[in-house]
C-alpha cells in the first residue's frame, strides 16, 4: 500500500469520520480505529462503533493499492500537526510511514481482518434537500436524553403526517416537535427512531443534498463524498401527544432576548447547581423572576410582558428555559402555563410547526 494525498483534505476526512469511532472501553481494540482503503484513485476512510458508521472518501496518488486500520486518535493527532501540502503513505509490513516535508512517523497497524464489514445499502433512495431537515433536527435535538440508560429517549423520532415529516424528541423534562413541510421520505402512517448522536453528525456534514435510504433497521443518508449509517434505536417512543395539555389560561407575550438575559442575570446566584430553579411569577403584564440559594444569596429581576391570564408563580430549570427560548428562533416568545404542577409550553405566534413543552420544578 502506497499512496499519498492533501493534508487539509484528509484532515478533514479523518475528523469526520472520528465522530463514529467508539470510545468506550469495553468495546473491541479495532472500533477505536479508523478503516483506510486506497483504491480506484480515491482514499476511502471508514470509522464505526457498530451502531453508527461514517464512510467518507477523498482524492488521491494511489502507486499501490492496500487497506489498513489505524488509531484513530493518533493518526488525527499526527496528520493535524503536519503543514499544508503533500502527505506521504506507504505500509511496510505491520508499520505505516507518514511523511511530509521533513516529518516522519512510523505507527503500528491494528488487525484489518477483525474491522466490521460494514454493508451500505446500494439501493435508490429518496432525495431531499436538507436544509429544512437541518433546522428541524437543530431545533429538537437538545431535547433528546444524553442517559444511555434510556435508550429510547435518545432518538429522534420520526413519523409522517398529511404534508410531510415530524421530528420529536424528549428526555422527560421537556419535548419539542417540528413538522417540516415537502419532506416525503417516510411511508404514510411510518416511524423510525434515529439516535440524536447520528444525526447530529449528519447535519456535521453540511450537505446541501441528501438522499434518504431506510431499512428495517438502519437509516442511510448519502452526500457527495459522505455515507452515514444508523443503527435505528428499538422500542417505543412515548405517547408523546397525551403530555401535550388541549389548553391553555394563562398566555404570555414576551421579548426572547429580554427574558433570556434576565434569566442569565439571576441565574449567576445558583452558582451552577442544577437542583436550584428559577421561579416566574405573572400577574398584571410582569413578569418577576427570581433565584434562591439558601447559602450565597438571591436574585430578582422584573420584565414588562403582555400577559393574559391568572397570577401564577411557576419554577423552571433555567437552562431548559433559556434552551427553550433559543430554539423558538423568534424575538417574541409565547410562554403558555395551567398551573404551577402542569407542562408549560413555549413557541412563537408566526411558527405553527414548533412547539417546546417544559415540565416544571417543584419547590
Amino acid at each position: 500500500m502506497k499512496f499519498s494525498c492533501e493534508q487539509e483534505s484528509l484532515s478533514h476526512t479523518l475528523v469526520s469520520v472520528s465522530k463514529a469511532v467508539s470510545n468506550k472501553p469495553s468495546a473491541l481494540p479495532v472500533l477505536s480505529g479508523i478503516q483506510i482503503i486506497a483504491k480506484d484513485g480515491k482514499i476511502q476512510c471508514t470509522g464505526t462503533d457498530l451502531d453508527l458508521t461514517i464512510r467518507s472518501h477523498l482524492k488521491g496518488n494511489i502507486q499501490e493499492e492496500g487497506e489498513i486500520v489505524v488509531s484513530s486518535k493518533l493518526i488525527n493527532e499526527i496528520i493535524k500537526a503536519l503543514p499544508d501540502g503533500s502527505v506521504d503513505f506507504e505500509l511496510k509490513d505491520n508499520s505505516l510511514s507518514i511523511s511530509s516535508n521533513t516529518s516522519s512517523f512510523e505507527i503500528l497497524t491494528l488487525k484489518k481482518d477483525d474491522f466490521p464489514k460494514v454493508e451500505f445499502d446500494e439501493q435508490e433512495g429518496v432525495k431531499v434537500e436538507s436544509k429544512s431537515l437541518f433546522e428541524a433536527l437543530s431545533r429538537v435535538t437538545p431535547s433528546a436524553s444524553k442517559d444511555e440508560a434510556r435508550p429510547v429517549l435518545t432518538g429522534i423520532y420520526l413519523t409522517s403526517t398529511d404534508s410531510g415529516l415530524r421530528f420529536v424528541s424528549t428526555d422527560s423534562y421537556r419535548l419539542a416537535y417540528c413538522d417540516v413541510e415537502g419532506i416525503d421520505i417516510l411511508p404514510q402512517d411510518f416511524s423510525v427512531l434515529i439516535p440524536a448522536k447520528g444525526l447530529q453528525e449528519l447535519q456535521a456534514t453540511n450537505s446541501d443534498e441528501l438522499e434518504v435510504i431506510f431499512s428495517e433497521n438502519s437509516a442511510v443518508f448519502k452526500t457527495e463524498n459522505t455515507v452515514i449509517k444508523i443503527r435505528l434505536l428499538e422500542g417505543e417512543f412515548p405517547k408523546y401527544e397525551q403530555l401535550i395539555p388541549s389548553g391553555y389560561p394563562n398566555v404570555c407575550h414576551i421579548s426572547s432576548a429580554a427574558l433570556s438575559d434576565a434569566i442569565k442575570r439571576v441565574k449567576l446566584i445558583i452558582q451552577g447547581r442544577d437542583s436550584v430553579a428559577v421561579k416566574m411569577k405573572f400577574e398584571n403584564n410582569l413578569v418577576t423572576l427570581t433565584a434562591n440559594a439558601l447559602d450565597i444569596g438571591e436574585a430578582q429581576e422584573t420584565l414588562e410582558v403582555d400577559y393574559d391570564g391568572a397570577e401564577i408563580e411557576i419554577a423552571f430549570n433555567p437552562d431548559y428555559l433559556i434552551e427553550g427560548i433559543s430554539v423558538v428562533r423568534n424575538e417574541t416568545v409565547i410562554i403558555s402555563t395551567i398551573d404551577p404542577l402542569k407542562p408549560a409550553t413555549l413557541r412563537s405566534q408566526e411558527d405553527n410547526n414548533f412547539l417546546y413543552l417544559l415540565m416544571p420544578v417543584r419547590t
